[in-house]
């Protein structure tokens, strides 16, 4: 499997450059169709799991506001987390989520204070 992700992983060094120089107008497709099978999929949610409703509703509108996929993933996750751990439910969540919640909130939190 290495064999296989080591050409690709070389290839994005002569890619990476070309990608980044599509700016915003470029990515906001992506972050429609993204956003809009998102809203589609929202409707099938149990309207009963509290934490993964906001969760849900938290990361599309996150997404929207931080203009980040990323960021967006990261405040889900970070809520998911909390809201499970708040409503008693803690044993539920594997432990590498509450690792993730983490390492997500340094993330966030090093993106707002640094820059």
């Amino acid at each position: 499997m290495p064999l296989l992700i080591i050409p690709f992983l070389i290839l994005t060094l002569f890619l990476g450059p070309l990608f980044q120089s599509f700016g915003y107008p470029c990515t906001i497709g992506a972050m429609f169709l993204i956003g809009a099978s998102t809203v589609y999929d929202l409707r099938r949610l149990g309207k009963d799991d509290i934490p993964i409703l906001v969760s849900s509703v938290l990361m599309i509108v996150s997404m929207i506001w931080a203009y980040s996929i990323c960021d967006g993933l990261a405040i889900g996750t970070i809520v998911y987390s909390a809201l499970m751990v708040a409503m008693g439910r803690w044993r539920e969540v594997h432990p590498a989520m509450y690792v993730m919640t983490v390492v997500l909130t340094a993330y966030l939190f090093m993106i707002n204070t640094l820059g």
